[in-house]
């Protein structure tokens, strides 16, 4: 159990491409490399120094290992994952802002999906390397989405009571 007291799931780390949602980057994009991990309620992404040896295009065939399991407890673990977000050399780092607070996933294709959540107005498109990564990241998501909701509902109780106490 984590120091909110809550039961986190496992987390996981996989790589895929950040596709932009513009209409304009659409046309001149078709996407970056990522590393995108669900951990404690929270989505982080960024880029990673190995994933620039890998085209968009060729990197769902070329890489082997596009995604890890850890937890909370055992972070040092992602030690033995090629693409470890915690790299110094990782780039472009982002976070969903609020968490995965009221998140929702719309699947677009079985490798394909946008991310959004109550606190960030910005939509999050993502394209796996595989369909397996895709359902894994999907499950995480609304898993964590479930417990960020009582996270919220037993602080606002929290706090409700404090209130009345004081």
């Amino acid at each position: 159990m984590s120091a909110d007291g809550i039961q986190w799931p496992e987390c996981v780390t996989l790589v895929g491409v950040l596709v932009p949602t513009g209409f304009f980057a659409k046309m001149l994009s078709g996407g970056e490399l990522f590393v995108f991990s669900v951990s404690g309620g929270q989505l982080q992404y960024n880029t990673h120094p190995k994933l620039a040896a890998y085209s968009v295009a060729t990197a769902a065939a070329e890489i082997e290992a596009t995604s890890f399991a850890w937890t909370l407890d055992n972070s040092t673990s992602l030690g033995d994952f090629l693409f470890d977000p915690r790299d110094p050399g990782c780039a472009k780092r982002q976070n969903v802002q609020g968490g995965l607070l009221g998140a929702s996933v719309e699947k677009h294709s079985p490798t394909e999906l946008t991310i959004t959540v109550q606190q960030d107005p910005t939509p999050v498109r993502i394209r796996f390397l595989n369909e397996q990564d895709a359902t894994t990241f999907e499950s995480r998501v609304a898993e964590n989405a479930v417990l960020c909701q009582q996270k919220f509902q037993a602080s606002l109780e929290t706090a409700v009571a404090a209130h009345q106490q004081g």
